[in-house]
């Protein structure tokens, strides 16, 4: 496969995860609170099992990942694509989509866990939130507290 191709193939599973995250992000959710909580029904699930909302996304997405699993294993069988994916009771591309679309529900999941983390924390200055979720130690905070601890040193001395 050509670069061309390949990025128009990753395009076109792009556009379908949005369509289909989208879709069923409103089936999923509260029709009275509409738009409001794109976890919800994580959020019930955890509710009534005592868990999580990322435990039960993580039971989701499995059952995915076991079905992709599951095919590759086929496939390593000696079976053709054709006869693996006649098994199947859900294209193979739908699973994958499914997988990645749970993986980006993950990421905003953890994001917002961070975010909320970050507001009742004691000190806010303590962190700085990146885009890609991570934290990491604010250096401008790391600068002054090190020099808070030279000039208590130098006090001291």
């Amino acid at each position: 496969m050509n670069s061309v191709e390949f990025d128009k193939q990753i395009q076109e599973m792009f556009d379908n995860c949005k369509n289909t995250l989208i879709k069923k992000g409103r089936e999923y959710q509260s029709t009275a609170n509409l738009g409001e909580n794109v976890f919800a029904n994580f959020q019930r699930g955890a509710q009534n099992v005592g868990t999580n909302q990322e435990t039960v996304l993580y039971i989701y997405l499995n059952k995915h990942i076991d079905s992709i699993s599951t095919f590759i294993k086929d496939m390593n069988s000696g079976k053709s694509i054709t006869e693996v994916q006649a098994a199947l009771t859900e294209p193979l591309n739908s699973r994958i989509m499914d997988a990645i679309n749970y993986l980006l529900l993950l990421n905003s999941m953890i994001n917002e866990d961070l975010e909320k983390e970050s507001k009742t924390s004691n000190d806010d200055n303590k962190h700085v939130r990146y885009s890609s979720g991570f934290c990491a130690v604010n250096p401008a905070l790391l600068r002054k507290t090190h020099e808070e601890i030279i000039d208590n040193s130098a006090k001291k001395e």
